[in-house]
């Protein structure tokens, strides 16, 4: 069988290759930006299943988080400790913070690999009845309810919560939103970083051909794609078709709505892709010794940097995240009114250097074809989770979504995995 898979990002490799390991007549398109939005999250890790499954040995480097306030005050968080502006009794209650979002983590990951729910419910009565409570908890309390019930440190509670809400469209305060720590955490991205990226997935497709062309259109008839047609005026015809895109710009722009069954073209038409998360770029820092940072002070500033999103404003005074290895910035709340302005006061009051890039949302929608410019293909609320996104991995009968905007939402590698797995499921007789 011969399938198209579109995209540049881990997903697509993973998919790509799993699926030439089964026997298929693979095809890349990659467009033209290697690496799409993911190649401005250079600390995202593979996945441990997409590891495993090509057999790349350990893919994620322990790092650690540093906080730094406004005043220059600062928290070092690794798995084992906490150091610094912290106080004894959070110290304490550490290790037991550690052991509930790892219990909570293994959840989370078993509900999207595909995990049988008896065994999922079996793991965590294994818990026992107070850890298994508060792993039950936890991606439905807002950040504020989550941190506020185990730490008194202020610059504590904000590390974590600023950590949790890059790429996202909310604040600390909003319901559901300690899941996206949750979400950050069991893919070890809170004290991690990339050890190996979607380019030993690349370095592993000598037999799949790769075409760098940007998909225009998709021709569809009767519920199916019948080919694709590219921006230098290729049409690629194949018997199934994979994509890494977001779904808004795949299915509204590349497809079509009316192609689209109803309750589908109803989900895509009010599919969250707006962000407000602006790039920039600058000399990485061995200030940190190649720590994640990030730059906040307490859970009111970091709600009160998101209050203006509300209502379609910019922060007067954003909060970022620094990976300090790659050098990129990432700065919440931030779309276009003065940004530039206000990047550089960020760094001038943390001594970051100058700013050799900046890229708004808008630039990164026109730059990399995602829609409202998310680097997620969408927001990763817990109502814009679970069934919602496995509904948009097989928009079409011979059409498949693998890309961030479908489960778990990332860049791991872990959603095109999935995808292929689910083609390669024998068709019962």
């Amino acid at each position: 069988m011969k399938v198209v898979v579109v995209g540049s990002d881990a997903n697509a490799w993973a998919a790509a290759l799993k699926l030439r390991r089964a026997g298929h007549e693979v095809v890349i398109v990659t467009g033209s930006t290697s690496g799409g939005v993911s190649s401005l999250l250079p600390g995202t890790p593979l996945s441990p299943e997409v590891a495993s499954e090509f057999e790349l040995g350990v893919v994620l480097k322990i790092v650690g988080r540093v906080g730094v306030s406004s005043e220059q005050k600062s928290v070092q968080l690794k798995l084992r400790q906490i150091s610094g502006e912290v106080s004894e009794r959070d110290q304490e209650r550490w290790p037991e913070f550690v052991k509930v979002m790892n219990n909570a983590s293994e959840i989370w990951r078993g509900l999207f690999q595909g995990s049988a729910a008896g065994d999922v419910v079996g793991r965590w009565r294994e818990f026992g009845r107070r850890q298994a409570m508060e792993v039950l908890r936890v991606p439905c309390q807002s950040l504020s309810e989550l941190l506020d019930d185990w730490f008194e440190g202020d610059l504590l509670k904000a590390t974590l919560a600023a950590s949790a809400l890059r790429g996202a469209r909310q604040g600390p305060f909003s319901p559901g939103s300690a899941f996206l720590l949750l979400q950050r955490w069991a893919r070890g991205e809170v004290f991690g970083r990339a050890k190996v990226d979607q380019e030993a997935l690349r370095s592993l497709a000598q037999d799949i051909k790769v075409s760098e062309g940007e998909v225009e259109s998709y021709k569809v008839s009767l519920g199916r794609v019948e080919s694709l047609r590219t921006s230098d005026g290729l049409e690629v015809a194949a018997d199934l078709f994979v994509s890494s895109d977001d779904p808004v710009s795949t299915l509204q722009g590349k497809v079509g709505p009316t192609r689209l069954e109803m309750d589908v073209a109803e989900l895509v038409s009010h599919w969250d892709t707006r962000s407000t998360t602006a790039v920039a770029r600058l000399e990485p820092s061995q200030r940190w010794g190649g720590a994640m940072v990030n730059f906040c002070d307490d859970l009111e500033s970091l709600e009160r940097a998101y209050d203006p999103t509300k209502y379609g404003r910019d922060s007067e005074k954003p909060f970022a995240e620094f990976d300090s290895e790659s050098g990129l910035l990432y700065v919440q709340h931030l779309r276009a009114e003065e940004a530039a302005e206000k990047v550089k006061a960020l760094c001038e009051t943390h001594q970051l250097g100058e700013v050799a890039e900046l890229m708004l949302p808008e630039d990164m929608a026109e730059k990399f074809g995602a829609h409202g410019g998310h680097l997620f293909g969408g927001e990763r609320s817990l109502w814009q989770s679970y069934t919602l996104r496995e509904q948009l991995r097989r928009p079409l009968s011979n059409l498949y979504l693998c890309g961030s905007g479908t489960g778990p939402g990332d860049h791991s590698g872990l959603s095109g995995l999935i995808c292929a797995e689910l083609i390669n499921q024998p068709v019962p007789v």
